[in-house]
This record gives structure tokens, sequence and C-alpha cells, in this order.
């Protein structure tokens, strides 16, 4: 879908790089800042939330990494496996911070978010390769 409306609408293809941006961006933030305090306070019941199933991170990170995915399907194989295994590495990450959460055990938490921070850190430099130069470039967290 994202490669079909790029070769027929190139001004849709920069907001859909907008919108995705901005999305990555607000999770980026969540997860840095959100997570990260909810983690060091051991406050287990928002950090339960930020990464539960179709929780705030879940669709304000991960869902923008698939669809970056998708939206990439035309890229070689080796730039495909890469974005792959950073994006299943950031889901079982968030996973095991929720697991974590859940039985109270700041240290697992703390383990799996700089688990988490490495593979979001290896997706932005991913990504920042095939973003338009006209579009700011991701930030690492």
């Amino acid at each position: 879908l994202f490669a079909a409306i790029s070769l027929s609408y190139p001004r849709l293809e920069r907001l859909a790089y907008l919108q995705f941006s901005a999305l990555f961006e607000q999770g980026a933030l969540a997860f840095s800042n959100k997570l990260r305090k909810a983690i060091d306070d051991k406050d287990f019941k928002t950090a339960s939330e930020l990464t539960k199933e179709q929780g705030e991170l879940e669709v304000e990170l991960l869902q923008p990494m698939v669809f970056w995915a998708a939206g990439n399907a035309d890229a070689d194989v080796l730039y495909l496996s890469e974005l792959e295994d950073v994006t299943k590495k950031t889901k079982i990450a968030l996973d095991q911070i929720y697991a974590a959460a859940e039985g109270k055990d700041a240290a697992a938490a703390d383990t799996a978010w700089t688990n988490a921070r490495a593979s979001l850190d290896k997706f932005v430099l991913l990504a920042n390769q095939r973003i338009p130069t006209d579009i700011a470039p991701l930030s690492k967290l």
C-alpha cells in the first residue's frame, strides 16, 4: 500500500513519512520518559499499562515499526531481515517488561528496557537510511 501510494501520490508519500515519524517519536518519548520513570519508581501498574497488548507502546512504537517494514517491502533482503529482527526483539523486550511488571520484578524490567532501547536505536538507524532527506531523521533514544 505504501509503495503504491508513493508511486502515484508524492504528496501522500511525504505525509505518510511525516505521520510515521510523528507517531514513532511520540512512542519513543513515552518509552524513554513514562516507561523509564515507571520502572525507576517501581510503578508496576503504569509499566504494565504501557506495555500491555494494544497499550500505548504497542500502538506508538511497534505498529509504526511494522508499517515501516511493510512500506519498505521493495528494500533488499538484508535490510528487510534486519527490520524483522529488530521488530521481533523490540516486541519480545516489551513483553518481558510487561511480565516483569506483572511480577513486580524491577531488575528484570530494567534489563528488558535496556534491550528494548538497543533494538529501538537499531531500528532508528535502519529507518533513517530510507527516510527522504527533506524529512527530519528519527532521533535515537
